[in-house]
């Protein structure tokens, strides 16, 4: 579904897609918990420091697991969700603060791929 901001406002999306398309974010923020595992993982730090306890490494793989299992669960629950039943998309991602799974999350699924793959970009962008 392509909206334009004039009228998004009256957007309606199907559920199916919103749920969908939130079930692919999860998917892509445990790959990126499983970018950080490997990289707290292999951190090499000098003798004297403190290195990773296993105790934050578990904790780390908890919230992948968690995330996997919510993206699986809103991808079935959008397989099921009959396309008769529509969301105001404006309601939907309105009080999300992130602007890429805003985009993610009410674009079409041609759009999709270019959400989950952002510009490289230098330094660190502060939530």
């Amino acid at each position: 579904m392509n909206v334009s901001p004039d009228n998004c406002q009256k957007a309606q999306i199907p559920m199916a897609q919103v749920l969908r398309h939130a079930g692919t974010c999860l998917t892509q923020l445990s790959e990126k918990i499983l970018d950080l595992e490997h990289v707290l993982w292999g951190a090499h730090t000098p003798l004297d420091e403190h290195t990773v306890p296993a105790d934050a490494l578990q904790s780390i793989d908890f919230i992948k697991q968690a995330s996997d299992d919510l993206a699986a669960l809103l991808d079935r629950l959008g397989d099921v969700a009959p396309l008769s039943l529509t969301v105001s998309e404006i309601d939907v991602i309105a009080p999300m603060k992130l602007e890429a799974l805003r985009a993610v999350v009410g674009a079409a699924a041609s759009r999709l791929n270019n959400v989950s793959q952002p510009k490289k970009q230098e330094g660190v962008d502060l939530f």
